[in-house]
């Protein structure tokens, strides 16, 4: 009987030592995204700022994303804040990153990009306007083969 409890012990002590060290701990990263909208359609209550963190080779790729929604009328002019989780399992391969805007109106669920020669009114910018709808860069470095995710870093 003795031995038995012995062993149930051992066991604890066992998942209490080695499962604190494979625990993953997510890391975020805070996009601070300058946005600067002027003159919006009477329809578009409110814009997003999503980041997602990626790969180089395949931008397009969606690993993991934040978003931040605003309502807005007619314009805006801050920074929004996109917090978005990076778990440590992929941390290592993520080494890109991309920040678009989206603008939602009444008359549709999805978000548009804002284009000069857009279909949808509300998201047809004036001719000669200089649109950034989306900003992209790569992920700093520690070493040649991590990127330098830490808790609650900042990318500008």
């Amino acid at each position: 009987m003795k031995s038995r409890r012995n062993g149930f012990f051992l066991l604890i002590i066992f998942l209490v030592l080695f499962g604190a060290n494979t625990a993953i701990a997510d890391q975020t990263i805070m996009f601070k995204v300058p946005v600067k909208l002027n003159n919006l359609y009477a329809d578009v209550k409110s814009f997003s700022a999503s980041c997602k963190v990626t790969k180089a080779d395949n931008p397009n790729t969606l690993w993991t994303h934040g978003r931040t929604d605003i309502n807005v009328s007619k314009n805006y002019d801050g920074i929004v804040d996109v917090p978005v989780t990076v778990p440590d399992s992929i941390a290592s391969e993520m080494n890109y990153w991309v920040c678009e805007i989206a603008l939602f109106h009444t008359s549709a669920a999805s978000g548009c990009t804002p284009k000069v020669d857009a279909s949808t009114s509300a998201c047809k910018a004036k001719a000669g306007t200089q649109l950034v709808t989306r900003v992209e860069g790569p992920l700093p470095r520690t070493s040649s083969s991590v990127p330098q995710l830490q808790k609650n870093k900042v990318i500008k």
